[in-house]
């Protein structure tokens, strides 16, 4: 399948990062100008187990980087912040990729939910 129909089904269908259910326009910044339309499945699986890990484990502050070596992918995932909305921790998520000379930064809130994934804030 090529990578932009890949993209077109992700922005139709849904699409889980590590337990983060994305509904049809969550993912918007995934757009077809960005550097996501050049991610193959290991760029999205890498750049989805940093952004769990930022979530996890990284405090307020700190960034980590990822990269797929073979394609030449990368970016880094920030905790901006975090804080508590109706008694769930919540993070405040900012992402920077870079593909194929593409680039793009995005932020979004995330809550922890009660069976331990990380949903995007409404």
């Amino acid at each position: 399948m090529k990578k932009l129909g890949l993209l077109m089904l992700v922005l139709l269908f849904g699409w889980s990062i590590n337990g983060f259910p994305a509904y049809v326009g969550n993912w918007s910044f995934l757009s077809i100008n960005g550097p996501y339309k050049f991610f193959n499945e290991k760029d999205f699986e890498i750049f989805k187990a940093s952004a769990r890990e930022a979530l996890d484990n990284q405090k307020d502050g700190e960034t980590i980087s990822w990269k797929n070596s073979a394609s030449g992918a990368n970016g880094t995932h920030r905790i901006v912040g975090s804080f508590n909305r109706d008694g769930q921790k919540c993070r405040r998520l900012e992402m920077f990729s870079r593909a194929a000379e593409k680039q793009a930064r995005i932020s979004f809130n995330f809550c922890l939910q009660p069976d331990d994934t990380w949903h995007i804030a409404k």
